[in-house]
């Protein structure tokens, strides 16, 4: 049984940003965050074959290593992150946990990328099995799809601090009323690009100036998390 090792007080922090962002409907998961061009491997397993493929990149030349690459990627394409490309840890919030309307069990996460940048992220979720009170641990069944499809648009999209290596960008993410921040990563052939965004004003450690995605310098409210918060969002063709 897996569970975030928070303490109490952060896991309401968390709860509560979570649920403040969305006005009490179901759980966001832009979690944005990522991994290759195909389904990685799990575990740490997953975390080795991501770190392989950035140092891949950057030995190749990433060419998205400016604000003006990067931004240019964000236009005009929809990137979709469904299955194993899901990490563990959306948002840093354990995928198997019952955390009410902020529960982060997720189905598939659609991003359209019009001229702007602007992001239009639609969220299916999945369905979380054997959790049936507040804080209670069961399994999230990412292949059935619970409730109706959830969608946000981007007031502001900021882009900045870029990698000279292309490995790295901070991203800061507005919508009405909430917004999420985090690191970025975009495959040097451009099929795919890996996000690690979390509740702005809840977590620390978790820009590029931290360290690459996936690095375990992140805190919610003080307090490690533990888990994946790196997902893959893969270019449709």
């Amino acid at each position: 049984m897996r569970m975030i090792r928070m303490t109490q007080r952060a896991l309401r922090v968390l709860i509560g940003g979570l649920r403040g962002m969305l006005g009490g409907t179901l759980a966001l998961a832009l979690l944005l965050s990522g991994c290759s061009d195909s389904d990685p491997p799990a575990g740490d397993a997953g975390v080795v074959a991501r770190d392989a493929r950035t140092a891949a990149d950057a030995a190749v030349g990433n060419p998205y290593n400016t604000v003006t690459a990067v931004t240019a990627f964000h236009d005009g394409k929809t990137l979709v992150m469904a299955g194993s490309n899901i990490p563990t840890h959306p948002q840093g919030a354990d995928e198997n946990m019952n955390l009410g309307t902020a529960t982060q069990c997720l189905h598939k996460v659609t991003m359209k990328l019009n001229a702007g940048p602007q992001l239009v992220v639609t969220t299916e979720l999945g369905t979380l099995n054997g959790a049936p009170t507040a804080d209670s641990v069961g399994t999230c069944d990412r292949t059935t799809v619970f409730g109706a499809p959830l969608t946000f648009t981007t007031s502001a999209l900021l882009i900045e601090n870029v990698a000279a290596d292309g490995s790295c960008f901070d991203l800061r993410a507005t919508y009405t009323g909430f917004a999420q921040e985090g690191r970025g990563a975009i495959a040097a052939d451009g099929r795919s690009a890996r996000y690690e965004l979390y509740i702005a004003g809840v977590a620390t450690g978790h820009r590029c100036a931290d360290g690459p995605l996936g690095s375990k310098t992140v805190k919610l409210a003080g307090n490690p998390v533990t888990g994946d918060s790196v997902g893959t969002f893969v270019l449709q063709q």
